[in-house]
């Protein structure tokens, strides 16, 4: 399994999360902020990973501190856990019979290991298909979400809404997604198409976020290698 577990503790914050990118789009998140929550359930839901989160921050200033703290914690699980891969067990054996270390069947097991499927990687990284895009409707909202796990961190985010809904300052969004894609080490492109309700359009950004990055971080059977001309990533 793809895990991942951080812990952040500043002046302003402190952060549990645990994640599995493996999951099946279960839950339990508790920011304080209550759209921020509705937000990153969709996100965890439609993404299909497991996202255990519960994050304090000084509220009584802003949000700003805790949602970006967030990104920079759920930034760090991503690239934490995609690096994990998917291990066998330890002491497990995926064919024959165990045997003394370093006998030959010993050394053809792990030579088999090594080239399947679920225990390649990428440098570190597990190979993934490293591309992923959602292009989803809420209601009249329609939002374009684009994901390269590249190494390489950039947000292009285009959202014409409202300066906030409810008691949410939609400007935050942009603020998490850079720190997401900062410690994720990957490059986001987010672009709204069409919405006028902020709620809408908001939610359908975060519901594009999870599948194109459930396409993205899933196992790539096809291509030999790396997914880069450059022989890693």
């Amino acid at each position: 399994m793809r895990r991942a577990e951080i812990k952040r503790q500043t002046n302003e914050t402190d952060i549990f999360l645990r994640l599995n990118l493996d999951g099946k789009g279960e839950y339990r998140i508790n920011t304080g902020i209550g759209f921020m929550d509705h937000c990153l359930s969709q996100w965890a839901k439609h993404g299909a990973f497991d996202l255990e989160l519960k994050a304090e921050g000084d509220l009584k200033v802003d949000a700003h501190h805790t949602v970006e703290d967030i990104g920079i914690c759920l930034g760090q699980a991503i690239k934490e856990a995609s690096k994990a891969g998917l291990q066998p067990e330890s002491g497990q054996r995926t064919g024959g019979a165990a045997c003394p270390s370093g006998c030959q069947a010993e050394r053809l097991l792990k030579k088999e290991q090594s080239n399947s499927l679920t225990d390649r990687r990428a440098g570190e990284g597990f190979f993934c298909r490293r591309f992923g895009q959602a292009l989803i409707p809420m209601d009249e909202a329609l939002a374009m979400v684009a994901v390269d796990l590249s190494g390489r961190s950039y947000l292009a985010y285009e959202a014409d809404v409202c300066p906030r809904v409810g008691d949410f300052d939609t400007e935050l969004v942009e603020e998490f997604l850079r720190a997401l894609t900062a410690k994720g080490e990957f490059t986001l492109h987010v672009r709204l198409l069409a919405g006028h309700n902020t709620h809408h359009c908001l939610e359908a950004i975060f519901k594009a976020l999870g599948r194109a990055m459930r396409e993205a971080l899933s196992q790539e059977e096809q291509i030999q290698g790396p997914p880069s001309t450059k022989g890693i990533l």
